[in-house]
């Protein structure tokens, strides 16, 4: 059983530079702080937004421009999805660390998919049995999905680059299955 997935150029050049340029200037972009119980605050080395919700009429409402994209990933991957949460890495030192995103509200066998915009970045995959590292080079327009127990066998990042790399905006699509995933992704506004 395949957990993830990788298909270049998801979204065609002409439409992933319009969805880039909106992106950059009508999100309201957030750079969260935070406190760890083993650290003082914590900086998040990106930023942020998130839109959707569990209930109708809550949170911050999709753009209007961004529902194309919506609908199209969810006839893809056959989810549909209620929250996306946003990342700007503006250069090579922003990042997210080794992580899954296997939190109870997203349900045992979440579907997430990534779709990615600007300079390209490596986005990393690793098992976390074997340790093993796949590489997908994440280019402007291109989508990944990781789906069935991906977040329970595998860790996710995308990591600081001392290589010349210039702005990129992922939205990330999930589906929450109960309302502990609005106060979660709304601590990134």
């Amino acid at each position: 059983m395949t957990n993830y997935y990788y298909e270049k150029s998801f979204v065609p050049k002409e439409h992933s530079d319009i969805l880039f340029d909106l992106l950059k200037k009508e999100i309201p972009w957030r750079q969260i702080i935070y406190n760890k119980k083993d650290r003082s605050n914590v900086i998040t080395p990106r930023l942020t937004y998130v839109t959707g919700s569990y209930y109708p009429n809550q949170g911050n409402k999709h753009p209007e421009w961004i529902l194309k994209l919506k609908q199209n990933v969810e006839l893809v991957t056959e989810t549909e999805y209620n929250f996306i949460l946003y990342g700007y890495y503006r250069d090579g030192n922003d990042s997210i660390t080794w992580h899954s995103d296997d939190e109870r509200f997203l349900g045992p066998t979440t579907t997430i998919t990534g779709v990615s915009f600007g300079d390209p970045r490596e986005f990393l995959l690793r098992n976390k049995e074997t340790r093993q590292i796949d590489k997908i080079l994440m280019n402007h327009g291109d989508m990944i999905v990781m789906k069935n127990n991906c977040q329970q066998t595998h860790e996710h990042a995308v990591l600081k680059t001392k290589h010349n790399v210039g702005e990129r905006i992922s939205l990330t699509f999930r589906r929450a299955i109960n309302n502990d995933a609005f106060s979660n992704y709304y601590r990134y506004n």
